[in-house]
């Protein structure tokens, strides 16, 4: 795993300050490479590159060139099936010096253009600089596992594994204010979008071309389309997911240096973890909890690494240790994400990597085999559908304006179309007037619901279960899952890699008839039942936690204080109305309303804001 910075300029480069701008732009992500660093110049072109050595350890250098020095790369991530490319390339002629799989990458570029993409399987960042056609050609992984940031500055163009190289180079502050509505109201930025105005991401499953004096291009390569060439019967599929998961494991678990696996309480890291067992015996575990009872996961991450005959290694976070890592969190996360899971991953991650380089974790099973809670709903709410769409949204109207009484949200939600449930079930705050109060010149124009409309667009005529996994694929899961899942990981120096997130995978998940799933008051009941025999049953027959932090517990007690303060002194009137943010919390802490959501939506955005805009970068 590693990281860099790159740069192109449309006339020739003269300035030595830019290579200097570039040294402590890499430098400030050594953290994603400890390793090495690696330097490439020349007229057009610069690139910065920080290792993590995983795949040969004496050869993997970058940036790497290939033939003669005509294409030059920098690249983050692993190629899991680069042997098996390897040796296509090796029959079409092609020579390799290395046994490393970025050489490999860079020679399937070579041969195939574009079309290498449709090759790998893995998880990756890159660009590739053609000396000969003066063309910078990047890509990103079809599910968006690992970041690639862009922006455009006069003639130059930057594109970086982190957003503070970027801001390193240009002292970019000027904050985007439609996407920080878009934060308030989902707690996460969604792509292509950052916080700072005029730098982007290239999307996941896209590509992009850019020329010399030419505007960069950027296309699609993949999407995740899912089948309605549904498996015949259940033992059909559940055979199907036993089969490519094993396979997707022998591709992941492919490793120089040591590996362990990230346990929770739940069945994805368990199925994962029996799993690689299968390939590495020995495989250490790791697992987090909380000093909050029912919030520790340790007790039963111990009884099933027991039961898988693994060593366990768990750690347990209080308030204050919670607190003091929250700065640190804050800058390697780049962008505010309200998810205080994040921060769990980052100690856990930590931990682990004390011990292993590589780490295997079980993200991406939730929005593959429907795992949500809320992938219920439309199993639960389907009378609602019964009644005609007109009278749905008159009863809606009527229902929302009475006050609260039990089972008030479950109307609400039946009476919703699940095109416009999405934002319901993800917003920090309960109705758009309150981020209206919050957020500064609002802006009327901005529709939060906006940018859903596309992804919804593009599985008109598909079940209600499979447009919710599609919006989660493309939305929740590049925003909030995998974005903390790369930069907790990369804080600590540890390259995680996520089995279920394999493009074979996602082929066979995608052909499972979602009713299926969703029956017999459970989520994903197809994978369980897979998994039966795998992992323990006391595993399977457990309700889905998710990843359980006692924020509402710590916010009105060991942190109650800390938070009040922070609130106060924060300089961010420009952005949001503190005295609303202050009326929040006497709310929550007086017992009046829980408002956790609202308030760590609030404390991470000035947490952001202290570091990333009052603070002088460098």
């Amino acid at each position: 795993m590693c990281g860099f910075i790159g740069l192109i300029s449309d006339q020739d480069i003269k300035e030595g300050v830019l290579k200097d701008k570039l040294k402590n732009a890499t430098d400030m992500i050594k953290h994603r490479g400890p390793t090495s660093d690696g330097y490439y110049d020349d007229a057009n072109v610069l690139f910065g590159f920080r290792r993590l050595s995983i795949i040969d350890l004496e050869g993997g250098s970058q940036p790497i060139q290939y033939q003669d020095g005509r294409y030059v790369m920098v690249f983050n991530g692993e190629i899991y099936n680069y042997i098996e490319i390897k040796s296509e390339l090796e029959q079409k002629g092609y020579t390799f010096g290395t046994s490393s799989d970025s050489e490999v990458l860079l020679a399937a570029y070579a041969c195939f253009g574009v079309e290498c993409l449709q090759k790998l399987r893995g998880m990756f960042a890159f660009i590739i600089w053609d000396t000969k056609e003066k063309s910078l050609f990047g890509a990103r992984d079809m599910f968006g596992i690992k970041p690639l940031f862009v922006s455009t500055e006069g003639e130059v163009t930057y594109f970086a594994s982190e957003k503070k190289s970027i801001l390193a180079m240009t002292a970019n502050k000027e904050i985007d204010r439609k996407a920080l509505q878009y934060y308030f109201a989902y707690r996460y930025i969604p792509e292509p979008l950052t916080l700072n105005k005029g730098i982007s991401k290239i999307p996941a499953g896209h590509y992009f071309i850019k020329h010399l004096n030419k505007e960069i291009k950027i296309e699609k390569y993949w999407n995740a389309t899912f089948s309605k060439d549904y498996y015949k019967t259940e033992d059909e599929a559940i055979e199907a997911i036993r089969n490519v998961l094993d396979d997707s494991m022998k591709y992941h678990i492919r490793s120089d240096v040591p590996v362990g696996a990230l346990l929770s309480s739940g069945i994805d890291s368990t199925i994962t973890t029996a799993i690689a067992k299968r390939y590495y015996r020995d495989i250490q575990t790791f697992t987090i909890g909380f000093d909050v009872g029912e919030k520790n996961e340790t007790p039963i991450a111990k009884q099933s690494s027991d039961a898988l005959g693994l060593s366990n290694t768990a750690i347990t976070v209080d308030a204050n240790t919670f607190r003091d890592a929250l700065l640190k969190v804050m800058w390697h996360m780049d962008d505010p994400l309200a998810d205080p899971s994040a921060v769990a991953l980052y100690f856990v991650t930590q931990c682990a990597s004390e011990h292993v380089t590589v780490i295997i974790s079980g993200e991406g099973s939730d929005e593959l085999f429907t795992g949500y809670k809320m992938y219920r709903q439309v199993h639960d709410l389907r009378a609602f559908k019964l009644i005609p769409r007109f009278l749905r949204r008159w009863l809606k109207r009527k229902v929302a304006g009475c006050p609260k009484f039990k089972g008030k949200n479950m109307i609400l939600n039946g009476l919703t179309d699940v095109e416009e449930r999405y934002v319901s079930n993800t917003k920090a705050f309960e109705t758009n007037d309150q981020v209206r109060r919050l957020v500064k010149n609002y802006d009327e124009n901005v529709k939060i619901e906006e940018i859903v409309r596309p992804y919804y667009e593009a599985v008109k005529g598909y079940p209600d279960v499979t447009k919710m996994q599609y919006l989660d694929i493309n939305m929740w899961m590049t925003g909030n899952i995998l974005l903390k899942a790369d930069r907790m990981s990369m804080a600590n120096s540890l390259e995680l890699r996520v089995p279920f997130l394999d493009k074979e995978v996602f082929k066979v998940a995608s052909r499972i008839n979602p009713e299926w799933n969703i029956k017999e008051k459970t989520t994903k009941r197809i994978l369980r039942k897979a998994a039966r025999g795998i992992i323990p049953d006391f595993v399977l027959d457990r309700p889905k936690l998710g990843f359980p932090v006692p924020l509402s517990d710590w916010l009105r007690g060991d942190m109650k204080e800390w938070a009040g303060k922070l609130i106060q002194e924060a300089k961010v009137e420009g952005y949001i109305d503190k005295n609303y943010a202050l009326e929040l919390y006497e709310e929550n802490m007086s017992g009046k309303a829980d408002r956790t959501k609202e308030l760590w939506s609030i404390i991470v955005f000035i947490l952001w804001y202290n570091d990333f805009i009052e603070r002088e970068y460098k």
